[in-house]
């Protein structure tokens, strides 16, 4: 019976000395995370279901909710500098901030899909990907979005561009889209 008393401890001390993730503030905060980005070292958004937004200021120890200003759920967020960002989500939904993401505009997308991913490669110039393979390309920052034909309609999970004409999108069954002249053809 002692042995494996001692078994029991020796396998549940090895076992938490391995533990690597910790579960950080706000403990916990309840819905789904989808997307987060670091403007910096110590400066990130994170969003997720039902319009949550949460921001750290010292490299994700703490968590603080921010605004939205909606309620659908948000699926990707990106920064092109420390002022400007952008949030993709739900029913065509597409934020926008100014102010180091402090408040969020709502931007017409033009559309109702819901989109699963959002990149941008310059202060004007971002994508973003939905199912039944859409994909829509802004040229002004946000103001206006403009579909793309993507020659599929497989749901589209993630875009991603090396530089400003080399990008690359995946998405169901397989599905890997590139393309080399900043989504003219895919």
């Amino acid at each position: 019976m002692k042995k494996l008393l001692l078994s029991f401890w020796l396998v549940l001390i090895s076992l938490s000395g391995f533990a690597q993730w910790t579960w950080s503030n706000p403990k916990p905060q309840g819905n789904q995370m989808n997307s987060v980005f670091f403007i910096d070292a110590n400066n990130d958004y994170s969003v997720g279901c039902a319009g949550t937004l949460l921001k750290t200021n010292d490299a994700g120890i703490t968590w603080s909710p921010v605004n939205s200003g909606t309620t659908e759920d948000l699926t990707s967020i990106c920064f092109t500098d420390i002022n400007t960002g952008y949030i993709a989500g739900a029913h065509g939904t597409i934020l926008k901030s100014t102010d180091g993401g402090t408040t969020w505009s709502m931007q017409l997308s033009g559309t109702t899909t819901s989109f699963t991913s959002m990149c941008f490669t310059g202060a004007d110039t971002g994508y973003v990907v939905s199912r039944d393979g859409l994909i829509f390309k802004s040229i002004d920052g946000g103001t206006t979005w403009n579909q793309q034909s993507s020659g599929t309609t497989e749901w589209l999970h993630s875009i991603c561009f090396t530089n400003k004409n080399t990008g690359y999108i995946v998405g169901e069954s397989g599905t890997i889209l590139k393309t080399v002249d900043a989504g003219t053809t895919w």
